[in-house]
């Protein structure tokens, strides 16, 4: 048997060429209530198909009972944490920031006018930076800072809306 793109010779149970990659065989996907009902059967025929004919899959699923999942007071707020309520922002505005720099540790000073509380402020650390989000209204203030690998510990304060964060190194 020969490719029909590159015309080398291929083994008969080949679903692709191996050279240019070109589909030899059509694969046909069983529907997902065809002959078989389990799931665990179709996707065992499906990776047969794929070339993997001893794979076998099996589902354990594991239920949480309802007085085990927490209600919203019991749950705890983690710090640096993106706050995960969907809200209508209409404006987004990024705020000044004054970065100081005094020893091992950096100083940033945010001004976020008509933030109410640090429960409207959410703190992200990403590799290399620090996302800062803050809502007030239907207005959000949006900040990134770049930030050392360093930094070992970040703390934060709020009060009068301004926003103190302090890096150390």
């Amino acid at each position: 048997m020969k490719c029909k793109k590159c015309g080398k010779n291929l083994q008969k149970d080949w679903k692709y060429c191996p050279y240019c990659g070109t589909q030899i065989k059509k694969l046909q996907i069983p529907r997902l209530f065809g002959k078989r009902n389990n799931i665990e059967e179709q996707m065992e025929e499906m990776f047969e198909m794929f070339g993997f004919p001893n794979v076998k899959v099996k589902f354990q699923t594991n239920v949480i009972p309802p007085q085990d999942i927490p209600t919203p007071k019991q749950q705890v707020a983690v710090k640096h944490r993106p706050i995960n309520i969907h809200r209508v922002v209409k404006k987004i505005i990024e705020p000044e920031a004054k970065i100081k720099r005094i020893g091992n540790e950096t100083h940033i000073t945010i001004i976020l006018p008509d933030v109410k509380s640090i429960k409207d402020i959410s703190l992200r650390r990403l590799e290399e930076s620090l996302e800062i989000r803050a809502y007030a209204n239907k207005t959000m203030y949006f900040k990134v800072i770049p930030i050392n690998k360093n930094v070992n510990n970040i703390s934060e304060t709020f009060s009068k809306n301004v926003l103190r964060i302090i890096l150390n190194e």
